[in-house]
């Protein structure tokens, strides 16, 4: 049964941090692979994937992370690096969040993995719940409107149990551009609630009107 973890991270390189979800995943499936050739003979697992391949259409994936996803990832710089001239240089803080859908062995492997990729396991904790808070650039009053009204149909659809509060705010005046922002709160499934999350994220960028802010915190 598949469990979601939140993960707070520190690493000293931007690279580390630029490459983690790439990188995991490819861990993530030489793991399944190793398992799968460990839990069946060579022969058996080439048959069946050659069977598999032949049935997927074209355009399909040929690989599939099974019930191991990551669901969310948000990384800023909390220390920039000083260069020092006389002594030595005090490198970059990056603090990344993350959180992933896995397996408690793929939870292993993903440890494993962080454990040996240069970061720092601030914090790390099972999750159910999320909480989004959002807010649009400031738009035209009816752009901000129709984006409000979208969401509420959208949300009132999921019937998942979410709670949700939603409002246009008149005359905000937010990086230099002045309109009326839509804003909300999302309360709900943690998995559902980030979904939901780039759903309006791309939602307002179709409208005109950037989620610049959409952050997210998380509980049991």
């Amino acid at each position: 049964m598949a469990i979601i973890k939140y993960y707070d991270l520190e690493s000293r390189s931007c690279d580390v941090v630029n490459s983690l979800t790439a990188n995991l995943m490819k861990h993530m499936l030489s793991e399944k692979s190793v398992k799968g050739l460990l839990a069946a003979h060579i022969e058996e697992t080439v048959e069946a994937e050659a069977k598999a391949l032949q049935a997927q259409p074209d355009n399909a994936s040929m690989y599939d992370s099974g019930e191991f996803d990551v669901l969310y990832r948000n990384s800023k710089t909390i220390q920039k690096k000083k260069w020092r001239f006389f002594s030595k240089s005090i490198p970059e803080y990056i603090s990344t969040e993350l959180v992933v859908k896995a397996t408690p062995l793929d939870i292993i492997a993903l440890q494993n993995y962080l454990g040996s990729s240069g970061f720092d396991v601030l914090e790390a904790r099972t999750v159910s719940r999320a909480t989004l808070s959002f807010a649009s650039d400031p738009c035209h009053p009816d752009t901000a409107e129709t984006l409000r009204k979208h969401i509420e149909e959208m949300v009132a659809k999921q019937n998942h149990g979410l709670e949700s509060s939603l409002a246009v705010s008149k005359g905000v005046v937010w990086d230099k551009k002045t309109g009326d922002s839509c804003k909300g709160t999302l309360y709900g499934d943690a998995e559902q609630i980030l979904r939901l999350r780039s759903i309006i994220i791309k939602m307002g960028a179709n409208y005109g009107a950037d989620i610049k802010n959409a952050g997210v915190s998380f509980s049991y």
